[in-house]
């Protein structure tokens, strides 16, 4: 009988043994994961910065109009200043406000292909963000990559901008209009003589 005993006590102080081991495992990986957050919170308070380019005295009054462009500036312009979380969410935001603007149109003036070009390279490095920065533990190599990104093409497509509305204020030559005419005709009826080269 006192054998007994002492192999259920033996057996119990083991088991006590075990479950202490596993608490303090899990309060060091819990330390350790608390470090590892504070310290991207930290790098991404210090990375995480938006350089709004000037604009030119004729593209500042079609920006000011474009409510879909204002929403996404504006977004950019606030930095989160809590938690990583609020990072990842503001990443979210972005994205999805970047993602709607192309259906809300572009101003007219602004409605072109190569604008709509560089608005795609913006998009995708928003929602690239928006990926590494929610990957668990978080991609932080890959985070400042498209931060560095969204600033570039921030900065390409407002330049785009500038250079597509001084373009077309340019004076036209006497007959510029006509020879642009011709040009289109004789494009749609090389397109109707050779359909094949169409598909």
């Amino acid at each position: 009988m006192k054998n007994i005993w002492t192999i259920i006590l033996l057996v119990l102080s083991l088991h006590l043994t075990s479950c202490k081991k596993e608490i303090d495992q899990s309060a060091i990986e819990q330390t350790k994961l608390q470090q590892y957050n504070d310290s991207i919170f930290t790098h991404l308070m210090k990375e995480w910065k938006f350089r709004i380019p000037k604009t030119s005295k004729e593209l500042t009054p079609v920006l000011e109009e474009w409510k879909a462009w204002n929403n996404l500036i504006a977004e950019l312009k606030l930095r989160p200043v809590s938690t990583v979380g609020a990072f990842q969410k503001k990443a979210t935001t972005l994205s999805e406000l970047a993602e709607n603007l192309p259906y809300q149109g572009y101003p007219t003036t602004l409605d072109t292909p190569d604008i709509k070009i560089r608005y795609s390279t913006l998009l995708n490095a928003m929602q690239n963000l928006d990926m590494y920065i929610n990957l668990n533990p978080v991609n932080i190599e890959k985070v400042d990559e498209w931060l560095d990104q969204i600033q570039i093409s921030l900065d390409d497509i407002v330049r785009m901008m500038d250079e597509n509305l001084v373009r077309q204020n340019y004076a036209k030559e006497v007959g510029e209009d006509t020879m642009l005419e011709e040009m289109e005709e004789f494009r749609s009826e090389t397109r109707r003589a050779n359909p094949e080269e169409e598909q």
